[in-house]
Parts: structure tokens; sequence; C-alpha cells
């Protein structure tokens, strides 16, 4: 089976300092697909891009505007996420990988303090198995490797090895 979605968010970006008052219209749009390919194999993908769609953005690394001489001004982003789950023994593995940009560039050309420093890219890649042992019970295991970029130029990266365990009452 396929499955689809579509998604978009406008919103209304303002400031009011009480002197200036500014707005900007804010926009995004998602696709995505999943396919199963067997019974046990499930792959997935989507894509966002917005202007000003801030933490609408799954990871996005940058603020939807930011304010320059009384004015709003949006930050362009687009991410995206490629997935597959196989179903294996009492649970099922996913791997997967999502990416998030933010256009700094107008705020560095803004001049805007902090910019050059500001987070313009993260990636995430994690791989994890989570199973379920018994009715009500589920336990988990992740092991993610997390990248940053600064506009700058800087970047540094994580990794991360994490366990859960949940009772549903």
């Amino acid at each position: 089976a396929t499955s689809y979605h579509a998604s978009a968010v406008l919103r209304q970006l303002s400031a009011d300092t009480g002197i200036e008052d500014d707005s900007s219209f804010g926009w995004g749009a998602s696709l995505g697909v999943a396919q199963e390919v067997t019974d046990t194999l499930t792959l997935r993908a989507s894509v966002v891009h917005g202007d000003g769609v801030g933490g609408y953005l799954n990871l996005n690394p940058g603020a939807p505007a930011y304010v320059v001489s009384g004015q709003v001004e949006t930050i362009e982003a687009t991410g995206g996420t490629l997935g597959a789950t196989l179903k294996v023994g009492p649970g099922a593995i996913t791997l997967g990988s999502a990416i998030a940009t933010a256009d700094w560039d107008d705020a560095v050309n803004d001049g805007l303090a902090g910019a050059r420093n500001a987070n313009e890219m993260f990636r995430s890649t994690h791989l994890n198995y989570i199973w379920s042992p018994v009715k009500k019970v589920t336990f988990g295991a992740e092991l993610a490797f997390h990248e940053r970029e600064l506009w700058s130029g800087d970047d540094g990266d994580a990794l991360r090895l994490q366990g859960m365990a949940r009772y549903s009452f």
C-alpha cells in the first residue's frame, strides 16, 4: 500500500515595540510518501519548504523571522526525511535521516547581531529497535548521530545512545 500526505501552514509574524510595529506573512508546505514494499518493510520520504515556517519544520535551525530597523524579515527554510522500517521479531528496526537548513544570508547582509553564528543546518541519522515483548510493555534502544553547521562554517557533531521503557495503563 502507498500513502501520501500534503500539508500547508500560513502564519502572520509580527513585532511591536510600542514605537514601531510591522508584520510579515509566513508560509510552509510539506509533501510525503510512505510505501509498504512488503508485509515487513516500509519506506518513507518527505520534504518541507517555507518562508517564515520556523518551528513548523522539524529540526529547523532557524527562527521564523527576525526584526531589523523595525521590519519583520522572514527566514527561508527547507528540510527532508528518508526512512525505512523493517518488522523483526516482536518489534521493528527503523533507520532514518532528517536534514533541515535555514537561509541566514539576508540576516547577515542586514547586519543582524549573531547571524554569522546562527545554526544554518541540522542533520540527524538514527537507528533504533522498538519492541513489545508482552502486552502493554514497550522497550526501545537507539543510536543517533547528529550534526550542525553554523552560517560561519563552524560545525559540530554528537553521537547519542539512549533507551526507553514504557508501560501503558
